[in-house]
């Protein structure tokens, strides 16, 4: 009688074990899951941000080509009517022309 209670509770230390084991597994693989998940979030949001800093970058580059004549300030001042609102647009276009003078500036197109 002894031994077969014995063996009954070596079994159930031993099923309840591997069922603690498969409950860490499950929890560590979704912790896991969701590490990946949010590094490949911060990857795209960093992405995401470097193609819009290009993009302004390029977009001020056209600017500063094709309206060689005009300076940036007149152009801006031609859709503004509002002299704080062009002064807003001129200290940004001026902080955006002294970061991208300050980075590798982008190759001039023909």
């Amino acid at each position: 009688m002894k031994r077969s209670v014995l063996v009954l509770i070596i079994s159930l230390v031993c099923l309840s074990l591997a069922g603690i084991m498969g409950v860490q597994f499950f929890w560590i693989r979704n912790a896991i899951r969701l590490k990946e998940e949010q590094f490949d979030r911060s990857v795209n949001d960093a992405m995401v941000k470097t193609v819009n800093m290009l993009e302004t970058r390029e977009n001020i580059s056209y600017i500063g080509r094709n309206y060689e004549g005009d300076s940036i300030l007149s152009f801006t001042r031609s859709y503004s009517h509002d002299s704080t609102y062009s002064k807003i647009v001129r200290k940004k276009l001026d902080s955006l022309m002294t970061s991208e003078d300050e980075m590798n500036p982008l190759p001039s197109h023909p």
